[in-house]
């Protein structure tokens, strides 16, 4: 049962279908307001620099440049190179001026060319997918 579930893991991750694309799509657009809320009570306002860890092809790279406004940047960040490429056409056709996306691993980007420090890290459907969780949290 383990294996069957590793093996499950492992194939999301490495999963870029559009059919997946679509899914975490629409995975966004579900949980939006829920976001939306769990960022008002943390505190979120303008001007914020935060980062969405695996924000596949729009996360919540949308909300979160909303309500750190103009001012403000968001930074997003997956390891699939399709899930970014979806996500640089969705930010552009929502003209999110204040939104960056990166394609790699979180564990190797070089901190000073995405920006941080940030005053949030937003991660959804991210951590489960992490070998050593503890590793990405630091």
């Amino acid at each position: 049962m383990a294996e069957a579930i590793a093996e499950r893991v492992r194939r999301y991750i490495l999963d870029g279908s559009d059919e997946d694309l679509r899914r975490l799509l629409g995975v966004a657009e579900a949980t939006r307001e829920m976001a939306r809320s769990a960022f008002g009570r943390v505190g979120m306002q303008e001007g914020w620099h935060v980062i969405d860890c695996g924000c596949g092809p729009i996360g919540g790279l949308a909300v979160m440049a909303e309500m750190v406004g103009p001012a403000g940047r968001v930074v997003g960040v997956d390891f699939s190179e399709r899930a970014v490429q979806r996500a640089r056409s969705v930010v552009a056709a929502l003209q999110l001026g204040n939104v960056e996306l990166f394609a790699g691993d979180i564990h190797e980007l070089n901190a000073t060319a995405v920006g941080s420090p940030f005053d949030l890290a937003y991660t959804r459907l991210f951590l489960m997918h992490q070998p050593d969780p503890v590793r990405t949290l630091s």
